[in-house]
Parts: C-alpha cells; sequence; structure tokens
C-alpha cells in the first residue's frame, strides 16, 4: 500500500534515520579508539588495508597490463589482514565484529534506501510518525498504568476485579503482538474503558509500535474529508496500517450508510490482516446488534474478546 505523507512527517524520518547513522558511526570510532589503545598493531594494519585499496585503484588507473594478476594478490593480503584483525579483536573483546558499526537497520546502514528503493525501516518510521500526527488531532486525552488507583473503588469485590483487569491488559501490552486478541470493551459511561484502552495505547507505543487512537466521531469525520477532498489526508490508510487501532465510543457516531461502510471496512480489513484493534462502547450487545447491520455486529462479536466494565461512575466521584 502506497502511502501519501506530509513533508514534515518525511522531514521527521529522515531526522530519525540521520540520528540513528550519526550514532552508530560514533560509537564505532569510540570502539576503533579503544582497540587501537589496546592493539596497536590493529590500526597499523587498518592503516596497510587501506594503502592497499589505494594500490588497486591505481592499478586500474595506469592501465597496469599485469593489472588482473597484481590485483588478486593484492586481495589476498588484504584479506589475510582482515581475517588477523578479526581474530586479534575476538580475543580482546569477544565479538569479531566488535569495529564494525552497529547500525539500527543492516539492511540500508541507517540511510533509509537500498539501492535507491525505500527501505522497510523508512517505512515503518514513515508509517509511525503519520499516525503520530493524525493522533494529535484526537480529541482523547492518554493515560499509562501508573495512573490507575485501585482505592477509588468501595467494593472489594470490584476492587479486586480491576486490579485483576490492570494486571491481564498489562501483561497484554507486554505479549503483544503474540497470542493477542482484539478486545471489545462494553459498559455504561465513567467505568475506566477510555483510560485503560487509552493505558494500552501508551504501553504499547513506548515499546515503538504504532498506534492509532481515536474516537469514532472523531476518525469518520477524518475519512469523510479525505473522501470528499477536503483534505489531503490519507485516515483510511494510516487505520488500516496502525500496528494497533483503538476506536472509542463506539455508537456514538452519525447512523449513515458511508459510517456503516467505513466501519465495516475498517473491521472487516483488519480482521483479515489479523491486525488488532480494542473497540469501546458504551452499547450492550443486544444494542450493537439492533444499531448495526449483520455484517458489522458479526464481525465484532466473531473477532473481538468481549470485556464488560461494571461498577459505579468514576467521573462522579472527580476521577
Amino acid at each position: 500500500m502506497s502511502l501519501k505523507y506530509s513533508s514534515e512527517v518525511v522531514t521527521q524520518a529522515e531526522q530519525t534515520l540521520s540520528e540513528r547513522k550519526k550514532k552508530a558511526e560514533k560509537d564505532q570510532q569510540e570502539r576503533e579508539r579503544y582497540i587501537y589503545s589496546q592493539l596497536p598493531e590493529v590500526e597499523a594494519m587498518q592503516r596497510r588495508i587501506r594503502e592497499r585499496f589505494h594500490s588497486m585503484i591505481m592499478l586500474v588507473a595506469n592501465h597496469d597490463p599485469d593489472a588482473g594478476a597484481k590485483a588478486e594478490q593484492i586481495r589476498k593480503e588484504i584479506s589475510e589482514d582482515q581475517n588477523r584483525i578479526k581474530m586479534m579483536v575476538a580475543d580482546l573483546t569477544g565479538d569479531p565484529d566488535y569495529l564494525n558499526a552497529h547500525y539500527t537497520c543492516p539492511e540500508c546502514s541507517d540511510t533509509g534506501y537500498v539501492e535507491g528503493i525505500r527501505c522497510k525501516c523508512m517505512d515503518e518510521l514513515l508509517k509511525r510518525y503519520a499516525i503520530e500526527e493524525l493522533n494529535k488531532k484526537s480529541t482523547i486525552v492518554l493515560h499509562t498504568f501508573d495512573e490507575f488507583i485501585d482505592s477509588c473503588y468501595d467494593d472489594p469485590r470490584l476492587r479486586t476485579h480491576m486490579i485483576e483487569m490492570k494486571k491481564f491488559l498489562s501483561d497484554y501490552c507486554s505479549a503483544f503482538p503474540n497470542n493477542c486478541r482484539s478486545l471489545f470493551f462494553t459498559g455504561r459511561t465513567g467505568l475506566g474503558k477510555t483510560f485503560f484502552s487509552t493505558s494500552v495505547a501508551s504501553a504499547l507505543a513506548g515499546r515503538g509500535f504504532a498506534v492509532a487512537v481515536g474516537s469514532v466521531a472523531d476518525l469518520l469525520r477524518n475519512i469523510e474529508n479525505d473522501q470528499f477532498g477536503r483534505s489531503d489526508n490519507n485516515t483510511m490508510e494510516l487505520l488500516l496500517e496502525a500496528d494497533m487501532l483503538i476506536i472509542d465510543d463506539l455508537g456514538t457516531e452519525f447512523k449513515t450508510p458511508f459510517n456503516d461502510s467505513a466501519i465495516y471496512s475498517i473491521l472487516n480489513s483488519r480482521i483479515n490482516q489479523r491486525k488488532h484493534t480494542i473497540i469501546s462502547t458504551n452499547m450492550s450487545i443486544e444494542q450493537l446488534n439492533a444499531r448495526y447491520n449483520e455484517q458489522i455486529a458479526s464481525r465484532i462479536i466473531g473477532g473481538f474478546m468481549p470485556i464488560l466494565f461494571t461498577g459505579c461512575d468514576l467521573r462522579q466521584k472527580g476521577l
């Protein structure tokens, strides 16, 4: 899928790659200085290797009639020195590749491109930053599991249940994306659905996953604006590409054929791609069946793990 990206997103991705490359090469220089201080002969061999490479270039430049044979001998000498350096460095550090630059992405050496084609690491950065740009438009405030206060639950059984809920979702984030299902949070307003879903968002984003978050009304409005030329964004594509999509307040959107079609497309595509989604809603399963067509309802009921939130409205306690 080819996505359009804003100049800000592209600049941010390029800057990240540049910083990664600079760090890898700075670390390499520090390792070189250490090795040269401990093994001065390695520095001499490195210098000799560079001189031999220069000699091969000059053979070609000077049209030496024996360039082939001489170059082969030089390559053999270079290989011998390189192997000797690896052995000496391995004896000292335990790592024969200690002197190599340790790039975040070995495929492109943190340049973002392989033979002129955009590397997958660049694609991942573009996707993540584009989704973060989309999230900035959201009215939803992110939370973290550290903000959870179990003392706000007066009922001991409910307190225990919510503590277990926090642990389940924390473990879910630690295991993500392995052995994880999409989740369907249901229950009355003010019971913590948005708090826990956005805590999941914060935890997964902290692990480097691309997480898209928004109320269903905001997301559908953005999709509609894209569809009818009122914006140059690609909201639908980003929602389908996100590692985790969190849709808040399902059922509060206007009931229109366009919105129903968009919701189905999102759910169906993400389920088919085996991508994870969290939906929160104040509707019960019965209300879900009554509001949406069979395609949407069956996708949610069959593809999501239901989690029921119960208790008192925490907002009435000022929480």
